[in-house]
């Protein structure tokens, strides 16, 4: 049985993360978890134990597109911060829906990028409706193709094109979105 924050909702989507939790991990720069939070166990059903070492790939809901997690990879790289909404996947394949916020670990000495350390917390229904109808087309590109690779090359594509015909970019449309349900 899945153990369910007092505060949570249990959705027929996937799990529900409780409204006020952080859910907290670091990264290296191969994905590898070096570090979870308790709440980032909570949200994905298992034990400190059991996720250190993980890579995070293997955390990530087949309804969320490769290629929003390849710009979030593209913003790091670049020592950027990255916001997005993610599907993740939790130990028993159950999906949970967090806002992630996303900063480079970056070593002050060389300027080499270390790994990453993601924040994330509750996202609201509204929001996931609207972030669910364009990764549902974005992964459903993804899934024509016959590699990662080329999964993550035309599910970007399609999403900057979706996008630009809104006239606009991921970060722009994310952020309107978000304030427009409450979520910032």
């Amino acid at each position: 049985m899945v153990r369910q924050p007092a505060n949570s909702v249990t959705l027929s989507t996937g799990v529900e993360i409780a409204r006020d939790a952080l859910v907290v991990a670091k990264a290296d720069m191969a994905g590898r978890l070096i570090y979870v939070s308790p709440g980032f166990c909570d949200a994905l059903g298992g034990t400190a134990q059991q996720l250190m070492g993980q890579d995070l790939a293997t955390m990530r809901h087949e309804q969320m597109p490769l290629a929003v997690q390849a710009l979030m990879w593209e913003r790091l790289h670049c020592h950027r911060e990255f916001v997005g909404v993610w599907i993740g996947r939790r130990l028993c394949g159950e999906p949970f829906w967090t806002l992630g916020h996303v900063s480079p670990i970056v070593d002050r000495a060389s300027g080499a990028l270390r790994g990453l350390h993601w924040v994330q917390r509750w996202v609201s229904y509204n929001a996931r409706d609207e972030v669910l109808a364009v990764y549902r087309q974005v992964a459903a590109r993804e899934a024509e193709m016959t590699s990662p690779s080329a999964a993550s090359l035309a599910g970007r594509e399609l999403l900057d094109s979706l996008l630009s015909s809104l006239g606009t970019t991921y970060d722009e449309w994310l952020m309107t979105l978000l304030a427009r349900c409450g979520d910032v």
